[in-house]
């Protein structure tokens, strides 16, 4: 005996896209559209720098800690190697 399709998706409950509920499908509701609030790509990008710049600087503070006290170097001298790393600048436009 061959199931035909339509017995098929009679055996899953109805649900809507719009409302979130079962019981109706999309094109039969009457409700309003409820909004899912989900975290913007954007958002997740930089939550992602910053675990990589927290990674590094936890793994670049304990080389960086006992370099600069061996050597004797400032820490103005290690700051400006990190923005090189990352490419930012703190100048001013007018230097």
């Amino acid at each position: 005996m061959i199931s035909s399709p339509c017995r098929a998706a009679d055996s899953k409950p109805k649900y809507c896209q719009k409302c979130l509920q079962e019981g109706h499908w999309t094109y039969e509701c009457r409700g309003k559209r409820k909004y899912l609030e989900r975290e913007t790509r954007t958002t997740r990008l930089n939550r992602k720098m910053e675990k990589m710049d927290n990674s590094r600087s936890s793994s670049g503070a304990s080389s960086s800690s006992s370099s600069s006290s061996e050597s004797g170097g400032s820490s103005s001298e290690s700051g400006s190697e990190g923005d090189a790393e990352t490419g930012t600048s703190h100048k001013h436009s007018g230097d």
